[in-house]
């Protein structure tokens, strides 16, 4: 019989101490994506972790259908596995998804989703159906005031994301042979990569010793290739990458960690980078900007609106942050040719994630 390829996820029972037992027993039930790199994956596989390892909360998993991390899944995750929630005495369902999920069929006496959001503006209709919930978990400040703004009335709690301290410790940086600029992200219009290699490209079109490392997901290689004009100076990877330490190596791998995203509503390669000690450079608007200052990263200034793609998310026709392409330039420079300076910013911003942002300080906050 072939061995099957488990992965040992985040704080398992077997691996985490219990919480001497000096709350309530509740029963929660997790639906939603586990595992694997991608964010939604990473937020269900830590949360359900959490609770396991607290003995007063009763934990179920019922997952969508489209999980293809489920032949990844370790015996303490299948062991919760449910396929419905009826006659489990269920108190609380928890649903980490998009607003276009938010008014789905509510089953459990208190039902919260956890909610990420990208736009400026919030339709009547979404409105509706996330006021249709007991309780909203937002992932920034940022997602709660347009929520507010636009009418969510629903009691609403700041409850972002985090990191693994295991996998982002502290790495001693130093220049090498070649400067690397690393961006973690998929193709999407949402994330501006097309806007970043022009950047780059034209920030050090007579410097040979720099590299940009675009890490996507699976798909559209092909296409941000069609935007790039120096391919001896920018690299795509695509491929999935199952492991944690895989994912965290390239963060250790490059001198500095850049994305010009339109807008965030959490942004969890940011706060790993800041993890790593990396200096960021990212834009100045939304969610990042909860653990993300002036003080410990490079923030981008922004030149006003830009439609965003319907198709991107979630077939909501509104508007995002246009980051400033010449300001982007500029602090590409500034980076390369300031480097101990970045490095000292790139300590800031390291002292800021570990001290608030790990996985198990943002979900205490919530799940004690």
């Amino acid at each position: 019989m072939q061995e099957r390829n488990v992965i040992q996820f985040p704080g398992s029972p077997e691996s985490s101490p219990s919480a001497p037992l000096s709350h309530p027993m509740k029963t929660i039930c997790y639906r939603g994506l586990l595992g694997g790199p991608r964010s939604m994956g990473k937020v269900g596989a830590f949360l359900v972790a959490h609770l396991l390892a607290r003995p007063h909360y009763r934990v179920h998993f019922w997952p969508w259908s489209n999980d293809f991390m489920q032949d990844y899944w370790e015996e303490s995750i299948n062991r919760i596995v449910i396929s419905s929630p009826e006659g489990l005495g269920i108190e609380q369902s928890i649903a980490f998804c998009s607003v276009v999920n938010a008014g789905d069929e509510h089953w459990a006496p208190q039902s919260t989703v956890w909610l990420y959001y990208e736009l400026n503006t919030v339709p009547p209709e979404v409105v509706d159906a996330i006021n249709s919930n007991d309780h909203v978990y937002v992932t920034s400040s940022f997602v709660q005031r347009i929520f507010a703004e636009h009418g969510v009335v629903a009691p609403m709690t700041v409850l972002g994301n985090g990191f693994d301290p295991q996998h982002y410790p502290y790495v001693q940086r130093t220049r090498g042979k070649e400067f690397v600029f690393l961006c973690i992200a998929e193709h999407t219009s949402r994330k501006n990569l097309p806007v970043l290699v022009q950047c780059f490209e034209r920030a050090f079109e007579q410097v040979q010793d720099v590299r940009l490392v675009l890490k996507l997901g699976l798909h559209r290689g092909e296409d941000i290739r069609r935007h790039i004009t120096r391919p001896d100076k920018v690299t795509v990877r695509t491929g999935l990458l199952l492991k944690e330490h895989d994912v965290a190596a390239l963060y250790g791998q490059a001198h500095c960690f850049v994305l010009p995203t339109r807008a965030e509503s959490f942004g969890m390669p940011i706060l790993e980078a800041l993890a790593t000690r990396s200096p960021v450079i990212v834009t100045n608007y939304s969610g990042h900007l909860d653990f993300c200052t002036e003080a410990n990263a490079y923030l981008i200034n922004t030149r006003g609106w830009v439609d965003s793609d319907p198709e991107c998310f979630p077939h909501i026709q509104r508007q995002w942050a246009d980051p400033d392409p010449e300001h982007l330039i500029h602090l590409l420079r500034h980076v390369y040719y300031n480097y101990d300076e970045a490095l000292t910013k790139g300590q800031a911003g390291h002292r800021t994630a570990h001290a608030d942002w790990t996985w198990d300080k943002q979900l205490a906050r919530v799940f004690p």
